[in-house]
């Protein structure tokens, strides 16, 4: 939705939306989800969750639904432990 400026790094329309406040629900920062009925939602491990539940992509239980956000959080830390190590 923000286009970066090729070779500027600037992002005019990501600027005006942290000066006009549309970002102040995530505290300026993106990604941002805003939902059919206008909510906006926060935080892409929030918004995976939101999308994985609307889409029937969590199980049919709780257990499921804890076992899969088991494996998502697995894959999180990987992903961050291969950060650290550059």
């Amino acid at each position: 939705r923000y286009e970066i400026e090729p070779g500027t790094m600037s992002a005019p329309e990501f600027l005006k939306a942290k000066e006009t406040g549309e970002l102040d629900m995530n505290l300026n920062r993106v990604p941002l989800l805003i939902t059919e009925g206008g909510e906006i939602i926060g935080q892409s491990k929030a918004i995976e969750r939101y999308l994985a539940k609307k889409f029937g992509l969590m199980g049919s239980s709780d257990v499921e639904a804890a076992q899969i956000d088991c494996v998502a959080e697995h894959c999180r830390d990987v992903k961050d432990a291969a950060a650290r190590k550059g």
